[in-house]
């Protein structure tokens, strides 16, 4: 497998593949990849608690098991959804702020303040490739 990834990255280096036509390839090799890994992580799983420990070394690799992390959950809570709700609301005033200074107009609160616009920043961009 990895044999066949540096050939593609090879053949691209070289001009000898189209750079779009790897990019699908690779991409129809991660989806596959992360089906494979999904269906055989829960047996990995089980084999590496049989090694006794949460470390062991095994096959060239270091493996360690590490216990799932928590996670909390606040909606019971009606502060914190209210909050919640508060934040949203502020978010959605800032942001309508900032498209409105975009139009060279300026917002303001029900006091006659001016609301002070968000600051946006933009990621890179993507690529999304999909079999026909």
């Amino acid at each position: 497998m990895i044999n066949v990834l540096n050939d593609i990255l090879r053949d691209v280096e070289e001009g000898h593949k189209e750079p779009l036509k790897a990019y699908a390839e690779l991409k129809q090799i991660e989806t596959r990849l992360k089906n494979v890994l999904a269906e055989v992580y829960e047996q990995a799983i089980e084999e590496a608690n049989n090694h006794g420990g949460k470390q062991f070394e095994e096959y060239g690799f270091k493996f360690e098991i590490r216990n799932g992390r928590a996670t909390y959950n606040y909606s019971n809570i009606p502060d914190w959804v209210e909050s919640k709700k508060f934040i949203k609301e502020l978010e959605q005033s800032h942001k309508s702020a900032l498209l409105l200074k975009e139009k060279g107009q300026v917002m303001v609160d029900e006091n006659g303040e001016e609301v002070q616009p968000a600051q946006v920043t933009y990621s890179k961009d993507t690529i999304i490739c999909r079999p026909l």
